[in-house]
């Protein structure tokens, strides 16, 4: 789990690690897309199915874009700074999520349903520290990231959001099943230390 590795990583001495929010926007126009994090999500349905459902939606997230990231994880590499830091830029509710990005869409439809979520992560984030320490500066909002992912949506580069490389779980979903081999069935899914 995340936290078994931060504890992990934290016993050892010059370790820099970064809490991320969650991530969104366009890497570069050769970066390989996640429809599986929620402001791209939302974003590739409001533009090609011209609706986006949010189910819950009064749950909090910490947001980041992906390029305020890298920026941050690469003024880092020649530093000696050591710690534990946040790295976000805002926090919204999933309900404001899609408010804004109907915004850009506005010809979509905005489903909102109460059933329970099963993703029950309810949290805010603070990056004070990076921001003091490590002169973190996110300069991304999540509109720009909507508006990125809007453009390249409408230019057609993206011809089927549902093929599996655009969500890190569908992608490495085959490396999760169980399989046979000639020392008996191996569970790939099974959790280290179990």
């Amino acid at each position: 789990t995340k936290i078994w590795g931060e504890e992990l990583l934290a016993r050892r001495p010059n370790v820099l690690q970064f809490r991320l929010g969650t991530l969104y926007g366009v890497g570069d126009v050769h970066a390989r897309i996640r429809f599986d994090l929620v402001v791209n999500t939302l974003t590739m349905r409001a533009a090609l199915h011209k609706k986006m459902s949010v189910f819950g939606g009064q749950q909090f997230r910490p947001f980041v874009h992906v390029r305020d990231i890298a920026a941050l994880i690469a003024s880092q590499l020649t530093t000696a700074s050591v710690g534990t830091y946040n790295a976000h830029a805002e926090n919204c509710t999933i309900h404001e999520l899609a408010d804004r990005i109907h915004q850009h869409f506005p010809e979509a439809a905005v489903e909102r349903s109460l059933l329970t979520v099963h993703d029950q992560r309810n949290y805010r984030a603070t990056s004070v520290k990076a921001q003091r320490e490590l002169h973190f500066q996110p300069q991304r909002r999540i509109e720009d990231g909507v508006a990125e992912l809007k453009r390249l949506l409408e230019e057609g580069r993206i011809k089927n959001s549902l093929v599996t490389r655009f969500s890190n779980y569908q992608h490495l979903k085959p490396l999760l099943a169980e399989y046979e081999t000639p020392f008996g069935r191996v569970q790939t899914h099974a959790r280290i230390g179990a």
